[in-house]
């Protein structure tokens, strides 16, 4: 039986009938679902069933804007990076449309969120040390942008000292925040 969450966040609303018809593609057996209410541009949902717990994606801007995501997980998987399994239909057909939307289901992963730093020093080690085998993955081919991804003004900072360090990882994400649309 479903059960449903808050429905902000969620652009396409789906209901307990909608969930089950979704789940039996993927052979999902006893479907609990919510809304995941933090996405700003798709509708998310985390569904909890018999075979595990995955994370269901509508991508609202239509056909298209979800091939590369898919392309990122299918790689990532393929150099075995740490990073959600993409979820295949059990019949092997290719992944559903809903309301006319492409979809994507892939494994759930346990872990925190932390929306304001300071982050503890632990955590940021732990993400240093998964940033450094990320950058051990060969760049793929579909990634064609020449995109700066820390501020100019810290390129070639030797002195990494953890507030620096901090300081760092806030102004690269605003650095990135303030970026309109990639090409």
């Amino acid at each position: 039986m479903a059960q449903g969450g808050s429905i902000l966040g969620a652009y396409t609303q789906l209901d307990e009938e909608a969930i089950a018809d979704i789940g039996r593609n993927y052979g999902f057996t006893n479907i609990t679902y919510r809304n995941v209410a933090s996405g700003i541009a798709n509708s998310t949902y985390v569904l909890k069933t018999d075979q595990g717990k995955f994370v269901l994606t509508i991508f609202e801007q239509g056909e298209g804007s979800e091939v590369h995501t898919k392309e990122t997980l299918d790689y990532l998987e393929k150099h075995n990076f740490l990073a959600p399994r993409r979820i295949r239909r059990a019949n092997g057909a290719p992944d559903l449309f809903v309301s006319g939307k492409p979809t994507l289901i892939m494994e759930y992963k346990e872990g925190l969120i932390y929306p304001d730093m300071p982050t503890p020093f632990e955590h940021l080690c732990e993400i240093g040390a998964t940033l450094a085998k990320l950058h051990k993955v060969p760049i793929p081919n579909f990634f064609k942008r020449n995109t700066r991804v820390i501020p100019p003004k810290w390129s070639g900072n030797s002195r990494m000292t953890d507030l620096n360090l901090r300081i760092l990882i806030r102004e690269v994400l605003q650095y990135q925040m303030s970026w309109k649309q990639l090409p």
